[in-house]
């Protein structure tokens, strides 16, 4: 088993070499080529495909390894509140080691948490099955005790969205380094990931070549430029790699002024995607074609926007005059 992990501008990767543990740089600052050279790492007859199960591990040592593995992999919050749930998780169990841990202790915990929201329940026993997974690939763990423990379903909710008048005193309201950035999200529909990581050479001419996707499989997806669009795409200095110059915590910090400003508590920057796909819905666009330009693999994912196209037609029958 084997992971690839960023370290200042080149990706590294973590594996197993003749029975050791074995970090050494890829020496590449793209993740699709680290992908790539991990392939041929893992293709050398002297790199074992089973991680080899190591020396039991004290938990209070197990939990240090993988916050560091955490924080350099996951966002700051996500980290945070996993560190926070596990934790809680360790306190509750009498176990002193890794390997100590049974189906049993998880399930005890689970039972724990019970009174909790179905959300939060889910991922409290997510973050420890990951912890544990964790365990596993490093070797000090046979199998992981997890495995067999049931997350709890969340009910499907319709997304929130924003109305034409609501994104336009939004966008006003925000500084202006955001301004622009935010109308392209709703413009587009891109995922955060996709959007902040867009290079100037994947946009042609009057399309977007979204090469960040997280469809197995597919390398790529096509996202027009409309006319509203393409002005204010132009108008960014094309001096630099990527087409917008501003961080993740930069951008959600600007964001959060303008929310904060215009009393729109509830929306999130992944709204603005619920907003690009529920509009179109509602001015008609079919849901094959919402699908293809928010880069959905299964249909049912984008089909939590087609109630939105029945109360807009049953509105349209509704202002017949007879």
């Amino acid at each position: 088993m084997a992971r690839i992990y960023k370290r200042g501008e080149f990706w590294h990767v973590d594996y197993f070499h003749q029975g050791r543990r074995t970090r050494t740089s890829l020496k590449t600052t793209d993740k699709r080529e680290a992908r790539r050279r991990l392939k041929d790492l893992l293709k050398s007859p002297d790199v074992p495909r089973e991680t080899p199960t190591r020396k039991d591990i004290p938990l209070t040592a197990l939990l240090q390894e993988y916050l560091v593995f955490a924080r350099a992999e996951k966002r700051p919050n996500v980290a945070m509140n996993e560190g926070y749930t596990l934790k809680e998780f360790l306190a509750s169990i009498p176990c002193r080691t890794a390997q100590q841990i049974t189906i049993s202790h998880i399930r005890n915990y689970k039972v724990a948490i019970s009174g909790k929201k179905p959300n939060t329940i889910r991922n409290r026993l997510t973050a420890v099955k990951v912890f544990l997974k964790y365990a596993k690939t490093m070797g000090f763990l046979s199998q992981n005790p997890a495995d067999g423990i049931k997350l709890p379903k969340i009910p499907k909710q319709a997304p929130k969205y924003l109305n034409v008048k609501q994104l336009r005193t939004l966008l006003n309201a925000l500084p202006k380094r955001a301004r622009s950035i935010v109308y392209f999200f709703a413009k587009t529909g891109l995922r955060l990931s996709e959007g902040l990581n867009l290079r100037w050479e994947d946009i042609k001419g009057r399309h977007i070549v979204v090469r960040q996707t997280k469809d197995p499989g597919r390398e790529f997806r096509i996202v027009p430029i409309d006319d509203k669009l393409k002005p204010i795409l132009d108008k960014l200095p094309k001096g630099r790699e990527h087409v917008f110059d501003i961080t993740h915590s930069q951008l959600k910090e600007d964001f959060y002024k303008g929310r904060k400003k215009t009393g729109i508590e509830w929306a999130t920057i992944h709204t603005l995607r619920h907003t690009f796909a529920s509009n179109l819905v509602m001015n008609g666009v079919g849901i094959r074609t919402v699908q293809e330009l928010l880069g959905h693999t299964q249909i049912e994912t984008t089909m939590i926007y087609a109630h939105l196209s029945m109360e807009h037609l049953e509105g349209a029958i509704k202002k017949l005059p007879y």
